[in-house]
């Protein structure tokens, strides 16, 4: 579905990826761990069309991304839920979660939508009248993940999901991402929480400054010896 082969990204002298390769089929959670800086969120934001590529290819489902502007790519299926969560804090839930509905060339179907979004996260329901911005930071989470629902998509990029959440919220988020992948939905995650991100995906990357150095099974990765002592403290 997804694939990435010898992939660059540069910021001025600095080389944030150096050529990197890897794939999501379809159906897949793909975990992509590391350290902060190792490139992971430049690569979300390179599929997305948000960071120019230096060189190298990305195609989904046979298009070529790299030549497909960013405001196209959302139509093809794909959604991204930004690390950082960026919901638009002077608009309602309800007005946040619609923009994300904005590239449906049929609108008709966007109350469905909405009622899909609040069957995941009934705490939105409660609150779809409330200011985005008055909303605690596991409920800006979900309004994220519903905005980017809310197209439709078969593929959802997840940039840090449980960044700056409880140990509960981030329980929750994890259960709520194991339901759209049992649902349809291919999931490329990345994950600083590599014990959570491990235990949920099938396959995962390891990114070291801009390098992949480690892939293959979660449930291997997660029992391997350096990732162990690298990312989950043992």
């Amino acid at each position: 579905m997804l694939t990435i082969e010898n992939l660059c990204v540069s910021y001025g002298a600095i080389d944030a990826l150096k050529g990197i390769s890897l794939h999501v089929d379809d159906g897949e959670i793909v975990s992509l761990i590391g350290a902060n800086g190792a490139g992971k969120t430049t690569t979300l934001h390179t599929i997305s069309g948000l960071t120019a590529a230096r060189s190298g290819s990305i195609t989904f489902n046979g298009r070529d991304l790299l030549a497909t502007p960013s405001d196209r790519i959302v139509t093809l299926g794909m959604a991204h839920v930004p690390e950082g969560r960026h919901v638009f804090t002077r608009m309602t839930v309800q007005e946040n979660l619609e923009m994300g509905a904005f590239s449906l060339g049929d609108q008709s179907g966007v109350g469905k939508s909405l009622d899909t979004v609040f069957r995941y996260f009934p705490r939105l329901r409660e609150r779809r009248r409330q200011l985005a911005g008055t909303l605690s930071g596991g409920e800006q989470q979900m309004v994220a993940m519903g905005r980017a629902l809310m197209s439709r998509p078969t593929t959802v990029l997840m940039d840090e999901p449980s960044m700056g959440l409880s140990p509960l919220l981030v329980k929750d988020i994890f259960r709520i991402i194991s339901v759209l992948h049992r649902e349809g939905i291919t999931i490329l995650l990345v994950e600083q929480n590599a014990k959570m991100a491990l235990s949920i995906a099938s396959r995962a990357y390891v990114l070291e400054t801009g390098r992949i150095t480690m892939q293959g099974a979660a449930r291997d990765l997660l029992h391997d010896e350096k990732v162990r002592k690298a990312y989950l403290g043992a």
